[in-house]
């Protein structure tokens, strides 16, 4: 897939689980901590994502495990609880 995420997707409330990794989709990721607050499963690795999306990341209580592997993206700011799956 290709292009852009639509913000819409951030009103899913009941999304657990967000797999969109080996695509060619760009931008941010239109994830806010307000609205997705039972997501626990963020695969998108191999996209090419703005690096904001460390700071949207960390923002998530809920979540467990992240694959985000992208040259632009940093994990720093992701709390220590959360499990890169590689």
């Amino acid at each position: 897939m290709v292009g852009e995420i639509p913000f819409e997707i951030g009103n899913l409330t009941s999304l657990t689980e967000l797999s969109l990794g080996n695509n060619s989709f760009n931008g941010i990721v239109p994830i806010e901590n307000t609205y997705l607050n039972k997501l626990t499963i963020l695969l998108i690795s191999n996209n090419n994502f703005e690096p904001e999306i460390d700071e949207r990341i960390a923002q998530i209580s809920s979540l467990k495990y992240y694959e985000l592997s992208s040259p632009k993206i940093k994990t720093s700011k992701i709390p220590q609880n959360t499990i890169v799956l590689e």
